[in-house]
């Protein structure tokens, strides 16, 4: 078992976990890889919607404590929320371009256009096709991120029960596939294709729900057991590779709900093999990580292309020497970048709280 110091470390090992498996799905895209390991490794895509889970978890999780200790704990989230996400990001954005050029082509997907950059300056860009990850590869998960926490306040109010949190999630489900079934009756499919709507923040609202399902489910926990986070992470491995073998609809939720039995797991039990140093590390700078990793396997690819090697030699190379660029890379960006950008936010917070609190004995 573990003897992690943290009673949510395995929140940060499980975002360790989802790096990775975003990371080798886009390595075996870039190598060409074929077969059934490149069908095996595609599934590490879902990696975006753990990283959904735990972030639902986490703001909650966070502003429980908030809500006690700050007068205005909605406004100091956005202030931590938006300072960690958008610095980020705008450095995102002048790498890329720096590298490839304003207008041209990132790598990844097509060239973009003035409007896209407006539309990812803003991280509105999940909701404008095309215009998705052309400035940041992999942006339209942080702008769907994003658009996550303005519905925050709403959910907060709502959602103050394990009850709560199931009956929100399927009315998220129910109410986002009746608004992508009507768009998608009105709008041109050659334009908003299968793709766009699978990204679409009404397709991966659900997916936030199970955080919060997971997080009442932590706070009502009374069985500590090592044999129940045992089953759990064996039913979560089942429940998965059911979802894979019979190829079920809405996986990127069925995949949510088996990391969420796997969170759970972990919640109780942090075993060693899962919450560890590496895993710890690749979770603290899993946003960077994300970021930055398409950048330095694209500009592998390039150099080992005129190489010829085969498909499977592409992959251990990208996958050995990307790990190698991009981790040190990732970590000088959280060490200099991301931290910094969160300390400022809580010299901003504990300066408007300070106001407020004077406004408050004055009055």
């Amino acid at each position: 078992m573990s003897t992690a110091n943290s009673r949510i470390d395995y929140l940060d090992a499980l975002r360790g976990f989802a790096i990775l498996a975003v990371f080798f799905t886009h390595a075996s895209s870039k190598a060409d890889l074929g077969g059934s390991l490149r069908s095996l490794l595609n599934l590490g895509g879902y990696g975006v919607q753990l990283f959904f889970v735990i972030s639902a978890f986490t703001i909650l999780m966070t502003l429980t404590r908030s809500l006690d200790l700050e007068i205005s704990p909605i406004r100091n989230f956005f202030i931590r929320r938006l300072m960690r996400i958008f610095p980020v990001y705008w450095l995102g954005i002048g790498i890329y371009t720096l590298v490839y050029g304003l207008f041209e082509s990132h790598g990844w997907r097509a060239a973009p256009g003035p409007v896209d950059y407006i539309y990812n300056l803003f991280l509105i860009n999940i909701l404008f096709p095309g215009s998705d990850s052309s400035v940041v590869p992999g942006g339209w998960s942080i702008s769907v991120e994003v658009i996550f926490y303005f519905t925050v306040p709403l959910w907060c109010a709502l959602v103050k029960s394990l009850r709560a949190a199931f009956i929100f999630t399927i009315a998220a489900f129910s109410l986002g596939q009746l608004l992508i079934l009507g768009l998608r009756s009105l709008l041109d499919p050659a334009v908003f294709d299968s793709e766009y709507w699978y990204r679409s923040f009404p397709n991966q609202f659900p997916c936030f729900g199970i955080g919060l399902i997971l997080y009442y489910g932590v706070q009502n926990r009374f069985d500590r057991s090592p044999w129940l986070s045992l089953t759990l992470i064996l039913i979560s491995a089942v429940f998965a590779a059911l979802v894979r073998q019979l190829s079920l609809p809405f996986a990127n939720i069925l995949y949510a709900i088996s990391f969420g039995f796997f969170a759970y797991a972990l919640s109780i039990v942090p075993w060693r093999i899962f919450v560890n140093r590496i895993s710890l590390h690749f979770g603290r700078v899993s946003y960077s990580l994300y970021l930055i990793h398409f950048l330095v396997l694209d500009l592998l690819h390039r150099l080992l292309q005129p190489l010829d090697f085969s498909p499977g030699v592409n992959f251990f190379l990208l996958s050995f020497f990307g790990l190698i660029i991009a981790v040190p890379l990732a970590t000088a960006s959280f060490r200099f970048y991301e931290q910094r950008t969160g300390r400022l936010a809580k010299t901003i917070i504990q300066s408007l709280e300070a106001r407020s609190r004077t406004l408050l004995a004055k009055g």
